[in-house]
């Protein structure tokens, strides 16, 4: 019929008529084994397996002789099974007999009332995950959510009355509710049904099982999310153990739960291991084929995060770039993840000075995520803030400063349930102080960084990377203001901190080194201040394109250094390189530029260079007119955009 009908009629068939049963073929196959072939066949999604995992699970019960998922639990064929399973009991057929019948009476009764609640709640379960969710996230506005979450509660009592004598029903929709409370942002809810889930899983599976290590790793990112990092690398690494010893190591749930361990080291900066982690998962992902690519996607997109914050841009490009092309070869661009990697794209050509792609990638990033969330919605949060970020990076600061307070009013207007809410509230007001020192509003910038320091201490204690960022943002402040004995210190603990986290000659190592050496210029300690200035310029030399405009902000520096010195011939060439290459990349008012003019003009006034100096006063006129917006490039111009978000390094002014 297929031959004679052409491919019209082969898709017809395929969508309307069943397919042949195997029992047809071989009478032997007629039963479980049927049901299991049939299931994946069935027209309607919803009747299929929902994952490879769930037809494992249900193959290995047929071979051990235990009811199958895909058929209706019956008593009679409950019993047949067990009689199957137990065939040295069969003496005793009278007594099982009775209590067949027995437990039949009482199930009958019961299993109407459930399947009762059960259509129920599935219908309602249906119509919330099609109309509200997705798998990254509510789609609606924020005041919806007590509605949606009071609906999910009334599902959870009803599971609670209802499903206690059915375990395998109650773990799986406890696993899909845990599932809608995380895409509710409410981790106590999401932990707590992840938590009765896996003690019901446990109960039904005496060994190992990919369910219960599944729980495991969800059980984990909650604990990642809370900063709870012991627990964490705990729960991690017995999901991880668990997957291994079922399907071996390059098995791809496992390669997901390494690389997860792998991201989470990180943040305990434990560098060494996470990236022997992530190149080992990588390295195991090659194999995978088919949608378990996925996984490999996911792989590359994590050690290219890891590798972007050890200031590796070019191999995190690569990485990264490969990512996303599996995204686009598996129909994955459209979502919201593709969007996060155009991020990071952006973060990376940002790092290595070039803007205009940077820009670019950011506002593909923007269309894509604007197609899931409303602007104002909590997720929309770094984005709006990341995108601030591009204009802080060209000097646009009234445009950075709206955008970022905008965010921290979304921030504030919702309630900070768990430490990773509260961590875009302190990293935000970190942000937006950054972006009020740069316009010398320094009194409302001192309030928002001393409470982002004190929060971000709070939450993680002093050493932490986010700290060391934090103290020197204050420290520039501090010493914007002139208060330059107060702050030496912080950046002293900034560099201190920086050198026990990081690799030897990181990027974020010569910032507090630039600071230092400032203020040791300021009091005329000029040996202290050359020497400190040159390890600043040897680390970005050796980490940093030379047209990188934190080379050219060194360079300014060194030659201001010595230019105070009186060694005005080796000065000149620094300060004039340094001007050069902060105005290519940034607008005339950034005040990397600013701060470059300034010290070229001192530097022409003390030799007494009238010419010169008034040359550059000049500029620093023009810079303090300029007053345009800018926006994201588009055809090698600038065009303007309203509260865009992209993904750029905020202002920590530091890998992230």
């Amino acid at each position: 019929r297929v031959h004679s009908g052409g491919m019209l009629e082969y898709a017809r068939i395929v969508c309307e008529e069943h397919p042949q049963s195997p029992s047809v073929l071989n009478p032997e196959l007629r039963g479980d084994l049927e049901t299991i072939v049939l299931k994946p066949l069935e027209k309607a999604p919803s009747r299929r397996y929902q994952s490879t995992m769930a037809l494992a699970d249900d193959v290995d019960r047929y071979l051990s002789y235990r009811p199958i998922l895909a058929r209706r639990p019956t008593v009679l064929y409950q019993l047949q099974k067990f009689i199957k399973r137990r065939k040295g009991w069969v003496s005793l057929g009278a007594a099982v007999l009775l209590l067949a019948v027995s437990v039949g009476i009482r199930s009958s009764i019961q299993r109407a009332k459930v399947e009762r609640a059960v259509r129920s709640t599935e219908q309602f379960y249906s119509g919330l995950m099609d109309m509200v969710m997705t798998s990254f996230g509510p789609m609606y506005p924020e005041e919806e959510l007590p509605t949606w979450r009071s609906r999910l509660d009334e599902l959870a009592k009803r599971i609670d009355a209802e499903m206690k004598d059915y375990p395998e029903g109650e773990a799986a929709l406890r696993g899909r509710l845990a599932q809608a409370y995380r895409n509710l942002n409410d981790l106590d809810s999401n932990e707590t049904q992840l938590r009765k889930c896996l003690a019901i899983l446990r109960k039904l599976h005496d060994a190992d099982h990919p369910e219960i290590a599944r729980i495991l790793r969800g059980l984990g990112e909650i604990k990642l999310y809370r900063f709870q990092y012991a627990e964490a690398e705990r729960l991690m690494r017995e999901s991880l153990a668990m997957y291994r010893r079922l399907f071996g190591p390059e098995y791809a749930e496992a390669i997901l739960t390494q690389t997860w361990l792998g991201n989470m080291l990180k943040y305990m900066n434990r560098n060494e291991e996470a990236e022997k982690l992530l190149r080992e998962a990588l390295s195991m992902s090659h194999k995978l084929v088919g949608s378990d690519r996925q996984q490999k996607a996911f792989c590359l997109w994590n050690l290219a995060s890891f590798l972007v914050d050890r200031y590796k841009c070019e191999e995190a490009e690569d990485y990264l770039r490969k990512s996303l092309a599996i995204d686009r070869e598996l129909g994955r661009d459209r979502y919201p993840p593709f969007a996060w990697k155009l991020r990071l794209l952006a973060t990376i050509r940002l790092k290595l000075g070039d803007l205009k792609s940077a820009t670019s990638y950011a506002k593909q990033a923007v269309t894509l995520l604007r197609r899931w969330y409303p602007e104002d919605h909590l997720n929309s949060i770094s984005t709006l803030k990341n995108s601030a970020g591009i204009f802080w990076a060209y000097g646009d600061y009234a445009t950075a400063e709206e955008m970022f307070r905008k965010a921290l009013a979304i921030i504030e207007r919702s309630p900070r349930k768990n430490p990773h809410d509260q961590s875009e509230y302190y990293a935000t007001a970190n942000c937006l102080g950054v972006v009020l020192r740069d316009q010398g509003k320094y009194e409302e910038a001192e309030l928002l960084l001393r409470r982002a320091l004190r929060l971000t201490e709070e939450l993680h204690g002093r050493e932490y990377a986010h700290v060391a960022d934090e103290l020197a943002n204050l420290a520039k402040l501090l010493y914007a203001k002139g208060d330059h004995e107060a702050a030496a210190p912080l950046f002293q603990e900034s560099l201190d901190i920086r050198r026990r986290l990081l690799p030897e000659d990181h990027i974020d190592i010569s910032e507090p080194l630039i600071g230092l050496g400032l203020v040791a210029m300021s009091g005329s300690d000029h040996d202290k201040a050359e020497s400190l200035i040159r390890e600043a310029l040897r680390i970005r030399r050796k980490g940093l394109p030379e047209d990188h405009w934190l080379h050219g902000e060194v360079l300014s520096v060194m030659g201001a250094c010595l230019s105070v010195q009186g060694q005005y011939e080796k000065a000149e060439p620094l300060l004039l390189d340094g001007h050069r290459i902060v105005a290519a990349k940034l607008l005339m008012k950034h005040k990397l530029v600013v701060q470059s003019i300034h010290r070229l003009v001192e530097h022409y006034e003390a030799q007494n260079r009238p010419e010169e100096a008034a040359s550059f006063r000049a500029k620093l006129v023009q810079a303090e007119m300029g007053r345009q917006k800018i926006g994201v490039i588009e055809d090698g111009g600038l065009a303007p955009i309203s509260t865009a978000e992209g993904a750029v390094e905020t202002p920590r002014e530091s890998a992230q």
